[in-house]
């Protein structure tokens, strides 16, 4: 797939599982950092894709977190740090969890 492909996609990630799997596409150099338009992650971790990662990560990004997983939102908030985007927001939904769809 060449990396033309990619251009103008957006990526909405669900929980954690989605993360690990942008990693191992980064690693191969499949995905470069240009190629997302757009990071949406609802409920998710993304402090698992790692430091490295999140630094590579300049699309504007959304996350959301709800209001009650005080850990998960800990863990968001500092992975928003990391983040190099010009455009991110961190966005609580109050009274949520991970659980909730």
């Amino acid at each position: 797939m060449s990396y033309y492909s990619f251009r103008n996609v957006g990526f909405f990630l669900l929980l954690q599982n989605c993360l690990p799997l942008i990693q191992t596409l980064r690693a191969v150099c499949i995905l470069p950092k240009e190629a997302a338009s757009a990071w949406v992650s609802r409920g998710g971790r993304p402090d698992l894709a790692g430091k490295v990662i999140l630094r590579r990560v300049h699309a504007p990004t959304l996350l959301l977190v709800g209001g009650n997983d005080e850990e998960v939102l800990n863990l968001n908030v500092n992975a928003l740090k990391d983040i190099k985007a010009e455009k991110k927001t961190l966005t609580i939904i109050p009274g949520a969890t991970h659980r909730q769809a």
